[in-house]
């Protein structure tokens, strides 16, 4: 009997191509070994994940950072660890991305389970559904190779006119200037048009999860506050064993210049262990998902579907090690909706908070809507809000009977960037961050 991984779930995507393949004549002479491969795969994976998480962190940093307030030694920190992560992220990636298409030939040779059922064959028996995985995403076009690819353009260029910027400002110094204007005429002005450079040619959106399941989600959830859909991830094969999973989502979205449609990419990460959840709101219906549990070949799956509002889906994975995939060894994954159950305050798992507009006009009024997942009814939400115009409130609301609560924020000029950050009283968090008038 396999061992397997038990998962309730929530949603997901992925891609792009133009790499050599490697012949099966090579792999069948030793060049290529799918056990090797697929351990590699693994840690590819795995560093993806670490820089995409670390790239979270220093983007949301260098886009709410206020630098009238800042020291030309803080201003110059949240630059350059933006641009490094950005770099690191993108380069890590498209290792990732070109390491399988190198090596998609080494898995697809083994596209057949050892009860030679083909990969994506699916089957439903009563209310369970299972289907047959495989390591790599069978659409890599829908991991947005492109996507990183201008991004990384973006960071490249935004980097060089950084570099400038300093260059003026040192200028300025040496000739006797104060330091303190010199910030303020250099990184005031141009510190502004660097991050609407960035904001206009990046066509990467990404989130990430902090702590055990999703204890803080930094970056904008994907979806609606109206969705209840739920997800948990149980190892009972290692229990304790950690599961990195990626998410990735091509969306399209019309250009602000042209008017007409240019593709967008959505990425999220986190880690979980057994009994953990999947945060629904990072992880778009459609999207491809990455799973890699410690120790066993990743899996993916193409066109991870949600469950309706106001159930939980449960699914079971079995995972194979990289020795048995020698053997024509395939992964397979069951899942199981039933409805979603009502917990208490203290059995919150995540955040699922959205504000709207998405993008406030000048002097627009935001409102920002958490819902506890599951719903939890009576719980204290604290809503936190610091603007770089000074503006500052802090307010505690109860959840009402769907787990949520809202929270009103007032206009503001063009270009004053908000940061919300929204308690449970568990101590679960989400940030949402937002700009007037951009």
């Amino acid at each position: 009997m396999k061992k397997i991984i038990k998962t309730v779930v929530i949603c997901a995507t992925i891609a792009l191509v133009g790499f050599n393949f490697t012949s099966c004549e090579e792999w069948f002479e030793g060049e290529k070994d799918v056990e090797k491969v697929a351990k590699e795969h693994g840690k590819n994976i795995q560093e993806v994940s670490s820089t995409l998480a670390d790239f979270v962190i220093k983007r949301d940093a260098f886009i709410n950072c206020n630098f009238e307030t800042m020291t030309i030694e803080e201003v110059r920190k949240v630059f350059e660890d933006y641009f490094e992560a950005g770099e690191k992220f993108c380069n890590t990636y498209q290792e990732m991305y070109k390491y399988e298409e190198e090596n998609r030939q080494v898995f697809s040779m083994f596209n057949n389970n050892e009860n030679n059922v083909a990969s994506k064959t699916r089957s439903t028996v009563g209310d369970i559904t299972c289907e047959i995985i495989d390591a790599v995403s069978n659409n890599p076009t829908s991991l947005g190779l492109g996507q990183v690819m201008q991004t990384a353009k973006s960071i490249e260029e935004s980097n060089k006119m950084y570099k400038e910027t300093v260059k003026k400002y040192d200028e300025k110094v040496k000739k006797g200037g104060d330091p303190v204007k010199a910030v303020e005429d250099e990184f005031t002005e141009h510190g502004e048009n660097l991050r609407k450079h960035v904001a206009k040619t990046v066509t990467l959106g990404t989130a990430s999860v902090y702590g055990g399941g999703a204890a803080t989600i930094v970056g904008a959830g994907m979806a609606a506050a109206g969705v209840t859909g739920l997800s948990i991830v149980a190892v009972p094969l290692a229990v304790g064993a950690g599961v990195t999973w990626i998410s990735y989502k091509l969306f399209t979205k019309k250009s602000t210049k042209s008017g007409d449609s240019e593709p967008s990419l959505w990425m999220a990460t986190g880690k979980i262990k057994h009994g953990e959840p999947l945060p629904l709101n990072l992880i778009p219906e459609g999207a491809t998902v990455y799973f890699h549990v410690d120790g066993y070949s990743p899996v993916a799956i193409d066109n991870f579907s949600i469950p309706e509002d106001g159930m939980e889906r449960e699914l079971t994975i079995n995972p194979v090690k990289p020795s048995e995939l020698k053997k024509g060894a395939k992964a397979e994954y069951c899942y199981q909706d039933k409805e979603l159950e009502v917990r208490s305050c203290d059995n919150v798992w995540y955040i699922n908070a959205t504000h709207y507009p998405q993008n406030p006009g000048v002097n627009v009024s935001v409102t920002v809507t958490a819902t506890l997942m599951p719903p939890a009814e009576g719980c204290d939400i604290h809503f936190s809000i610091v603007g770089t115009d000074g503006y500052s409130k802090q307010e505690t609301k109860k959840s009402d009977n769907k787990g949520k609560a809202i929270f009103y924020i007032p206009g503001a000029k063009k270009g004053v960037f908000d940061k919300v950050t929204i308690t449970s009283s568990n101590g679960k968090k989400q940030i949402v961050t937002y700009t007037f008038g951009v």
